[in-house]
Protein backbone atom coordinates (compact mmCIF):
# COMPACT_ATOMS: atom_id res chain seq x y z
CA UNK A 1 0.00 0.00 0.00
CA UNK A 2 1.21 3.21 -0.83
CA UNK A 3 1.43 6.01 1.48
CA UNK A 4 1.49 9.98 1.31
CA UNK A 5 2.86 11.89 4.09
CA UNK A 6 2.02 15.43 4.40
CA UNK A 7 3.61 18.30 6.86
CA UNK A 8 1.39 20.13 8.54
CA UNK A 9 3.91 22.52 9.01
CA UNK A 10 4.64 23.07 5.76
CA UNK A 11 1.28 22.45 4.51
CA UNK A 12 2.38 19.76 1.48
CA UNK A 13 3.43 16.20 0.67
CA UNK A 14 6.92 15.64 1.59
CA UNK A 15 7.16 12.10 0.82
CA UNK A 16 5.61 8.93 0.34
CA UNK A 17 6.34 5.09 1.64
CA UNK A 18 5.55 1.67 0.82
CA UNK A 19 3.48 -0.83 3.80
CA UNK A 20 1.52 -3.75 4.28
CA UNK A 21 -1.01 -1.08 6.23
CA UNK A 22 -2.07 2.46 6.75
CA UNK A 23 -1.15 1.96 10.57
CA UNK A 24 2.22 0.64 9.77
CA UNK A 25 2.94 2.83 7.37
CA UNK A 26 2.13 5.53 10.02
CA UNK A 27 4.65 4.38 11.88
CA UNK A 28 7.73 4.01 9.42
CA UNK A 29 6.44 8.09 9.32
CA UNK A 30 7.09 8.64 12.41
CA UNK A 31 10.44 6.49 12.59
CA UNK A 32 11.59 8.40 9.60
CA UNK A 33 10.57 11.82 11.29
CA UNK A 34 12.52 11.04 14.44
CA UNK A 35 15.53 9.76 12.61
CA UNK A 36 15.35 13.52 10.53
CA UNK A 37 14.94 15.06 13.74
CA UNK A 38 11.63 16.00 12.49
CA UNK A 39 8.36 16.26 15.22
CA UNK A 40 6.57 13.33 14.27
CA UNK A 41 3.27 15.51 15.49
CA UNK A 42 3.98 17.41 12.37
CA UNK A 43 2.77 14.60 9.77
CA UNK A 44 0.07 13.04 8.43
CA UNK A 45 -0.04 10.06 6.96
CA UNK A 46 -3.12 9.01 4.54
CA UNK A 47 -3.52 6.47 1.21
CA UNK A 48 -2.02 7.79 -1.36
CA UNK A 49 -5.07 9.19 -4.17
CA UNK A 50 -2.41 7.87 -6.83
CA UNK A 51 -1.38 4.28 -6.59
CA UNK A 52 1.55 4.63 -8.92
CA UNK A 53 5.01 3.62 -7.29
CA UNK A 54 8.17 5.26 -9.33
CA UNK A 55 11.29 3.23 -9.31
CA UNK A 56 13.28 4.62 -6.29
CA UNK A 57 9.36 4.20 -4.07
CA UNK A 58 9.46 0.15 -4.98
CA UNK A 59 13.31 0.43 -4.30
CA UNK A 60 13.75 1.85 -1.43
CA UNK A 61 10.63 2.18 0.48
CA UNK A 62 10.59 5.47 0.97
CA UNK A 63 10.68 8.70 -1.59
CA UNK A 64 11.18 12.07 -0.40
CA UNK A 65 10.00 15.56 -2.23
CA UNK A 66 10.78 17.53 0.00
CA UNK A 67 14.05 18.09 1.41
CA UNK A 68 13.98 16.94 5.19
CA UNK A 69 16.01 19.37 6.74
CA UNK A 70 13.48 21.97 5.38
CA UNK A 71 10.68 19.56 7.20
CA UNK A 72 13.06 19.85 10.43
CA UNK A 73 13.61 23.76 10.10
CA UNK A 74 9.89 24.50 10.78
CA UNK A 75 8.97 21.54 12.57
CA UNK A 76 12.15 20.25 15.03
CA UNK A 77 11.79 17.35 17.17
CA UNK A 78 11.02 18.25 20.70
CA UNK A 79 13.73 16.26 23.16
Amino acid sequence: MKCDVHSKALNRHVFSLLGPSLETSRLRARNEAILCSIDPEDLDVQEAADPDVSAELDRFGVEWFVDSDAVQAVAPRRI
